[in-house]
């Protein structure tokens, strides 16, 4: 069965196509990976993947940008002075 999974949509491998089988637990069994995929993590259409790696992005996004304003926010000041 063919399959598009989004897992590694941010990292290098991207959104991609690959064979496989989906067990009875429901996890999607890669022919080329040792490691099962979640139910979330894989999509009966590239579409759909697609959309799961735009959300996949846009989540990382705000988390980066909340850990930005953390650091931001940061001030040092000389020792001494309060």
């Amino acid at each position: 069965m063919k399959l598009w999974v989004s897992k590694y949509a941010l990292n290098s491998r991207g959104v991609y196509e690959a064979e496989g089988k989906i067990g009875a637990d429901g996890r999607f069994y890669p022919a080329d990976c040792s490691k099962s995929l979640s139910r979330s993590e894989y999509h009966q259409t590239r579409e759909l993947a697609v959309m799961a790696a735009e959300l996949l992005r846009e989540n990382k996004i705000r988390q980066l940008q909340r850990q930005l304003d953390r650091i931001r926010a940061i001030r040092f000041v000389p020792k001494g002075v309060a």
